[in-house]
């Protein structure tokens, strides 16, 4: 039974002045133009860091995972929105853990899950179909991804369902022009498994034809982190075609500082999301 995840969003701009009359009329607003049947590939690579100091004993657990992914839009409504499909098609990860040492996985390998030992699950993903609905502003009000999708990579913190979200690049309501600013919303993978709801500051750096590039400032909520908790980095930057059904790159960054001074742990926290078209 898939599993179906409905995604938090809001998104504010600041409203355009109508022209009067004579005065030439305003630009339209971005909208998505996504084609029946298009598809591409992409690759999608996640990098982690983290550091645990227990009373004065340091421990690190260092993650790359790369995953091959393709994508195709399989229905386009009257409306303008979308569902797309997304597949993977293979996985390339190399895992340092304290207790199991260094770990290499390669999908094309058959010989490497024999030394996978605990991330072996992994390979599960191949070939797991996950979908996501957008509406023609570049809205994700839903991603529905099968329960084995999800367990394949829990042992390494990675929630496939906010990744995919966090792939979109939703734009305002209203017509904007480089160096506009609106707000839109998401949710970030925290620790091993938790989420936190995230408020997102866009600004439009560039546009060229159907190209336009995103950058964006994440303010994430920590209230309910039973930690305390501080963020050192959050960033993304999305470059996006609006006649594609995904972005063409995407680099988005999180380090958090994490402390429980009754326990004597300290935790750096970093992870880095990557994604690249295959073009």
């Amino acid at each position: 039974m898939p599993l179906r995840f409905p995604i938090r969003f809001a998104c504010t701009a600041t409203l355009l002045a109508l022209p009067a009359v004579g005065q030439e009329a305003a630009p339209a607003p971005f909208r998505y133009e996504y084609r029946d049947g298009a598809s591409g590939a992409y690759r999608l690579a996640f990098m982690s860091a983290l550091h645990m100091d227990r009373g004065g004993t340091p421990v690190a657990t260092l993650a790359n995972v790369q995953l091959s992914m393709r994508f195709t839009i399989v229905k386009v409504a009257e409306d303008g929105a979308a569902t797309l499909q997304h597949e993977c098609t293979g996985v390339n990860m190399t895992v340092e853990h304290p207790m199991a040492g260094t770990i290499e996985l390669d999908s094309a390998n058959a010989d490497s899950a024999e030394d996978a030992g605990m991330f072996t699950g992994v390979l599960e993903l191949i070939g797991q179909k996950m979908s996501m609905q957008v509406d023609a502003t570049g809205r994700c009000s839903e991603v529905s991804i099968p329960d084995r999708a999800n367990e394949a990579l829990a042992m390494t913190g990675i929630q496939l369902d906010v990744a995919l979200a966090q792939l979109t690049a939703p734009l305002p309501a209203t017509a904007i022009e480089v160096g506009a600013h609106w707000t839109t919303a998401q949710e970030e993978t925290v620790g091993q498994g938790g989420r936190v709801p995230v408020s997102v500051a866009n600004e439009l750096r560039t546009h060229t034809g159907s190209t336009l590039t995103i950058e964006q400032r994440l303010q994430l909520d920590l209230d309910e982190v039973p930690m305390e908790a501080t963020v050192k980095h959050a960033t993304a930057t999305l470059e996006v075609d609006l006649t594609e059904g995904v972005p063409r790159t995407v680099r988005r960054r999180v380090e958090l500082d994490l402390t429980a001074e009754q326990q004597g742990l300290k935790i750096q926290s970093s992870r880095e999301m990557v994604l690249s078209r295959i073009l």
